[in-house]
């Protein structure tokens, strides 16, 4: 009889195989050194950190007090308004990263999305996060659409890139990472901060030039329905350079 923590790990796949969703077991994801990082915990009152960016602002649709200790960001449709992003400079443009946030949003109208995105300005981009993309409706064989689930979407002006789409077993809350590595961006997602589980990789066809968050919705033609998306903090770690470089 299998026991301990290999039965706990049997018990979690079987019923994620029930669910059909993705388990909570994964790997724990280890990179090369850490060379720097930064975490925002959204504990301003009045404004985010000095080092964000709101792109596209409306008073209306982000709080940091509506949940203290989280950024609130209501959805609107387009893919830029209200997008919370950092620059990186030119050193961290050609470093290593990997940026992290936990979110917890309810998408209930086609194409809300909440979660974590790398850009290079705002229409070409990568995201990954929590999101609503009707199966009903939606076919095609890159474009696999889940209802409430996970998606990790590549716009970059070539069409047919796969989007990811996955069920979770927690559909409205998720821990999520986004790994760079040279031309190559992973997603994982997590249930408990320490095991983490690969959704899928998209080749960079462009340069990282911003990294953050950002709850949209996508598309003008089904209706504009707000929906609150709550982020705990945001964090981006660099890893080291071949050459070790003055930190900033």
């Amino acid at each position: 009889m299998m026991e301990g923590k290999g039965a706990v790990v049997v018990g979690l796949l079987l019923a994620a195989l029930v669910l059909g969703c993705v388990a909570v077991a994964g790997t724990v994801i280890e990179l090369e050194r850490v060379w720097y990082e930064r975490t925002d915990h959204f504990n301003h009152p009045d404004e985010p950190a000095p080092y964000w960016t709101l792109y596209q602002p409306d008073s209306c649709c982000w709080s940091l007090l509506e949940r203290p200790g989280t950024l609130t960001i209501r959805t609107q449709q387009g893919v830029t308004k209200n997008l919370l992003w950092q620059e990186l400079s030119a050193v961290e443009q050609d470093l290593n990263f990997e940026i992290e946030t936990h979110v917890v949003f309810d998408p209930i109208e086609a194409f809300h999305f909440a979660g974590l995105t790398i850009r290079e300005d705002e229409q070409t981009f990568v995201n990954f996060g929590l999101a609503y993309c009707p199966s009903a409706i939606i076919s095609g064989q890159s474009i696999y659409c889940v209802d409430d689930g996970l998606y990790f979407d590549l716009s970059d002006g070539v069409t047919g890139n796969p989007n990811f789409a996955t069920k979770t077993c927690s559909p409205f809350a998720a821990r999520l990472r986004l790994v760079r590595r040279d031309t190559t961006v992973s997603a994982y997602y997590s249930e408990d901060g320490i095991h983490w589980v690969l959704i899928g990789e998209h080749q960079l066809t462009f340069a990282p030039i911003h990294v953050g968050i950002h709850a949209g919705q996508g598309g003008t033609t089904f209706p504009d329905v707000e929906r609150p998306a709550s982020f705990d903090y945001f964090t981006v770690r660099f890893f080291a350079p071949p050459c070790e470089l003055e930190q900033p």
